[in-house]
């Protein structure tokens, strides 16, 4: 009786082990590592199906299962070798993989088990019905162990649902097996965060309104919700399949990215900045998990699609480094370099090696040491190394590549590149100083040679409609925002369609959320201080100042102008201040000009008459 059970157990297990391996092979599109591996467990049905038809060995059948044997063995050691040599190949180990140590240790012990079982025939002839239970219970135990494995690497790579299988098998394009990539790669890191939030004290509350403006303002996400299992984006894998590549890519990015950084704020609101930091430390092992998985698929897919510039401030650093250095060798460098002569790639090469980039003979840019290298270095280090690499391209190797191709088709390149990266990524590059180090005769939006880091700038509009244009862009833009206004919050974002994740303080004797008294000038310029010390790429926006005077008196009210204005200079963000100058004396309104870059309100608005289409796009 109990041999009857465990030849049934048998057959189950093997059933779902098979059918994760042959549902891994469909989605990696191949891969002949998991074929051996699947043909050597299918080979096992015949071998359990002859032994269930004897109690004792018989000579034909005992052949017969001992080939079965030795060819099951032999295809899983050859899978597991093709395995591990595919993934080397893309610089993986294959023991740093997720889940692999289950992975491993079931297909070692069935292994093992298998190989005990057919050596006991020739030797040991323990083949009493109590060894064959004992032998059959440890080969479940093996095969379960896989099984269980294989299925969490599948759903890692793909779908969970019938619904989103349907979708997979229905839509071939490549793009979108591609996307069915990046959406567990953002939603991972979204669960995670909501896994540390739900446990406080209205926290899921939190997370659902968290949702619920995100959503308002990107349409990707409406639908979706979230309850303890997590964040369910089911219907983005329904939607999806009605976008174009380019836009289902952007709306993904500024989604997830919205809806990432508004749970990590709220989330250190509720406890703590520094437990929230613990909580990005466990998103970037997440994030290295994923990258893990996915590499042996296509190592550039995380890379082209900017996966780790969508990740809250503090995530992922090193990620991002990789990233801009894929974009700066892959997109803007390698297409050119491949269309100089020989003579010139050599020199060009000559020049690249002394810098540590490694140019081969056709022009293609080998990344593997400059990866290495950002890999091995702590965030702050990953930084200046890629400025210095940066730096290095747009000094010596750009000016090469000028000569021998010409400058117009060298200055088309680049300025498409990173017009685009400044466009999409922008609050994300910032930091790496890409403005400074780009060549006169690249292109790039007009604003950003306006508004410089650590500028302040007033913008004279009776009514600040021009500003909060230029603020909104900027957020867009993906700048860190703060908006100090005189406006109600409601009316702002109904106005002039405010990005939902842009915190709003608005001057106000009414005490609320978000509240402050126009004439508590010391909690104003500590909210500021406060967004300033973030260290992150930011925009503030005082909209009300005429207000702060007439609340204050004007000499209190410039004082604190003069102490924004210093804190600001000695920081990474720009400050812009629309004012009605008829609303003060001509003496009065120098003294507030003199503080800071005074600008026409027709100038802002041929700034963002420039760059409106690409910015209500993103809405």
């Amino acid at each position: 009786m109990l041999v009857d059970i465990a030849g049934i157990a048998l057959f189950a297990s093997l059933a779902f082990t098979i059918y994760y391996l042959r549902e891994i092979i469909k989605f990696l599109k191949g891969g002949k590592g998991w074929k051996l591996i699947t043909a050597g467990y299918i080979l096992y049905v015949p071998r359990v199906a002859l032994s269930l038809f004897m109690d004792y060995p018989q000579s034909p059948i005992e052949i017969a299962r001992i080939s079965l044997s030795v060819a099951i063995v032999i295809l899983i050691a050859l899978g597991m070798w093709k395995l591990m040599k595919d993934l080397r190949s893309v610089g993986i180990s294959f023991f740093s993989l997720a889940y692999v140590r289950y992975l491993t240790a079931g297909m070692f012990l069935f292994l093992a088990c298998l190989s005990i079982r057919t050596s006991s025939f020739f030797f040991l002839r323990l083949n009493e019905p109590l060894w064959w239970t004992i032998a059959r219970i440890f080969l479940v135990a093996s095969i379960l162990m896989l099984g269980f494995a294989l299925r969490k690497i599948y759903v890692v790579l793909g779908p969970k649902t019938k619904e989103i299988k349907t979708l997979m098998r229905a839509v071939e394009m490549k793009w979108m097996r591609e996307n069915l990539h990046i959406i567990p790669l953002y939603t991972q890191l979204t669960n995670e965060i909501i896994a540390h939030l739900i446990p406080l004290e209205g926290g899921m509350e939190v997370a659902k309104r968290v949702l619920e403006r995100c959503a308002a303002s990107h349409e990707i996400l409406r639908g979706c919700e979230i309850s303890e299992e997590g964040l369910n984006t089911a219907v983005i894998f329904r939607d999806v399949e009605n976008m174009s590549e380019k836009e289902s890519y952007r709306k993904m990015f500024y989604a997830f990215s919205c809806l990432n950084s508004m749970l990590i704020d709220a989330y250190a609101a509720i406890t703590s900045p520094e437990r929230a930091m613990e909580v990005v430390k466990d998103g970037e092992e997440i994030i290295e998990h994923m990258r893990k998985v996915n590499l042996p698929v296509n190592n550039e897919l995380i890379y082209r699609y900017r996966i780790f510039f969508g990740m809250p401030e503090g995530i992922a650093e090193n990620g991002k480094s990789k990233t801009l250095l894929y974009i700066l060798f892959k997109e803007a460098l390698e297409p050119l370099l491949m269309k100089c002569t020989k003579s010139a790639i050599k020199e060009i090469s000559a020049v690249a090696r002394a810098k540590g980039i490694e140019i081969e003979s056709d022009g293609r840019v080998n990344l593997e040491a400059i990866f290495r290298r950002v890999h091995e270095i702590i965030p702050e280090e990953s930084v200046e190394y890629t400025k210095s690499i940066l730096s290095a391209v747009m000094t010596d190797i750009y000016p090469l590549i000028r000569e021998d191709i010409g400058a117009e088709q060298t200055k088309k390149r680049f300025s498409a590149v990173f017009k685009e990266l400044i466009e999409n990524h922008c609050g994300a590059i910032l930091k790496y100083g890409i403005l400074e180090n780009l060549p006169e005769d690249v292109e790039i939006p007009r604003w950003c040679s306006l508004l410089r880091r650590g500028q302040c700038y007033l913008i004279c509009e009776e009514k600040p409609i021009a500003s909060l244009k230029l603020f909104n862009m900027l957020a867009q833009y993906g700048f860190k925002g703060l908006l100090i206004s005189r406006m109600h919050p409601s009316h702002v974002h109904a106005e002039y369609k405010m990005r939902a994740d842009v915190p709003l303080i608005w001057l106000t004797h009414i005490r609320g959320e978000n509240h402050i008294a126009p004439t508590n000038i010391t909690q104003l310029s500590i909210a500021v201080k406060d967004f300033v010390e973030r260290g992150v790429e930011g925009i503030i926006m005082i909209e009300g100042f005429e207000y702060l005077i007439d609340q204050n008196g004007f000499d209190v009210a410039l004082r604190f102008l003069e102490s924004i204005v210093d804190i600001v200079t000695v920081s990474k963000c720009r400050l812009i201040m629309p004012f009605d100058k008829l609303t003060v004396s001509e003496r009065e309104f120098h003294r507030i000009a003199r503080e800071m870059n005074v600008m026409s309100r027709d100038g802002v608005e041929e700034i963002t008459a420039a760059t409106e289409g690409h910015a209500l796009s993103l809405i």
